[in-house]
Formats: structure tokens, sequence, C-alpha cells
């Protein structure tokens, strides 16, 4: 079996500290996401809705 040898001086180190953004950074979301914690503004109910007591609000 042959052994190939290595060049030290070949090798490279990846340097991590600088992969963590600055706290002052805005993060933008990746395409088609919804924005979150937006409130939806409320619209008026229609005349021919029956309020049924029995079902939960949607969220």
């Amino acid at each position: 079996m042959e052994k190939l040898e290595v060049d030290e001086s070949a090798r490279k180190t990846v340097y991590i500290g600088n992969i963590v953004k600055e706290k002052g950074e805005v993060t933008v979301p990746p395409l088609g996401s919804k924005p979150l914690g937006k409130k939806r503004e409320e619209k008026p109910l229609s005349e021919n809705l029956v309020d049924n007591p029995d079902v939960p609000p949607l969220e």
C-alpha cells in the first residue's frame, strides 16, 4: 500500500470567530416567509355571520 504525503503548509484552518453576527445587524427573512409578530387588522364581521360560542376562535 502506498502512502501519500501531506504538505503541512497546504492545510487550512477555518476561523469561526467571525461567523457570529453582531447584535445590531438586521436579519433578513427568507423569501416568501411571513413576518412574525405583526397582528392583522380585524375586519368587520359579515351581516350573515352566525356566531357560535361552541366554536373556538382562530388564532
